[in-house]
């Protein structure tokens, strides 16, 4: 995330925070980084910074109080570096019907168009020589699964056994899913599936309700679905729906898992609110353009790549770094 500098004139004091979220010229709420306490023990007359791991209010009493520095180049070792592959599924059936909300779509799979679209990307990045992430972190829903199957998996080698298909042969009724040969594993990277990406929770959109963990796992053998806790969707609440913030919560979740694994190339194949919501929750000290780049809604198949920095030291190898 690119920092900007943050300095609140307050009287006599002054606070610096590391910025990463809203700024408003009074009232200001700032999501904010972990900083140092240095200082800590000065009088409130002289400059002090604050440790904070929440949401703060800070208090202003004029916009020209308020001053943003101009952003600078961030250096950062690069082990806290990770470049991260943010993918929305394929079309899907629902994407298309009249009520996406009907239970007739209920976990939804791909559309033919939705297959073109994964296999239209899969060679882009063979084009571009986009290097192949080292990890792909998937939502357990169906849409997602099938297009890590159509972006990643081998579609012209036929699995020797079972176990190691990324996708097992798939019988459609044209109306609902797609007939579909088995796709091996061989080749792709390792594929991790994860509910903290899944789309938004609860209410009456039965497209964003999963399957039952055994049944998803048995069409889709060879990813790893041993971070999957519970068989029934136990997160899905009928009497709530997930609120925005909720949402970005659970993506901030997701990021800190992220920056805590060794590797350093990733792709997430995830679900349009979702993304919305987490990418909203970033970047607020970017500029304009660069702020609408990332916010704005994404595409069946869209792929956005970022690169996620981290001030923490949480990775504490680094083959790059080398003394003779």
């Amino acid at each position: 995330m690119l920092v900007q500098r943050l300095t609140v004139w307050n009287t006599s004091l002054y606070t610096e925070v590391r910025l990463m979220s809203q700024v408003k010229s009074k009232n200001t709420i700032a999501e904010l980084g972990v900083l140092s306490n240095r200082n800590a023990n000065k009088t409130a007359t002289s400059p002090k910074i604050f440790q904070i791991q929440a949401t703060c209010t800070l208090h202003a009493t004029s916009a020209s109080e308020v001053d943003i520095q101009p952003s600078r180049p961030l250096m950062i070792p690069y082990r806290q570096t990770k470049l991260v592959h943010f993918i929305r599924h394929g079309q899907a059936f629902h994407n298309i019907a009249e009520n996406h909300r009907s239970e007739e779509w209920f976990d939804a799979h791909l559309t033919p168009e939705g297959w073109r679209q994964a296999e239209q990307l899969r060679s882009r990045m063979v084009a571009e020589t986009i290097q192949t992430p080292e990890l792909v972190i998937v939502s357990p829903l169906t849409r997602a699964l099938e297009t890590v199957v159509g972006v990643f998996g081998d579609v012209d080698e036929m699995p020797e056994a079972k176990e190691n298909a990324l996708m097992v042969q798939q019988v459609g009724d044209e109306k609902h899913s797609v007939s579909h040969a088995a796709v091996s594993a061989r080749g792709c990277p390792p594929v991790v599936v994860l509910e903290s990406c899944r789309e938004k929770m609860g209410g009456l959109n039965f497209c964003d309700r999963r399957r039952n963990t055994s049944e998803i796992k048995s069409h889709f053998p060879a990813m790893d679905w041993s971070f999957m806790e519970t068989e029934g969707d136990d997160m899905w609440r009928v009497d709530h729906r997930e609120t925005e913030e909720e949402m970005a919560s659970r993506g901030q979740l997701l990021l800190q898992w992220i920056m805590r694994r060794r590797e350093t190339s990733i792709a997430v194949v995830t679900h349009s609110a979702f993304l919305s919501a987490l990418m909203r929750s970033c970047g607020q000290g970017l500029g304009p353009s660069l702020q609408e780049e990332l916010h704005r809604w994404f595409e069946n198949c869209e792929m956005r790549s970022v690169v996620l920095a981290d001030m923490e030291n949480l990775m504490p190898e680094d083959k790059y770094h080398f003394v003779p």
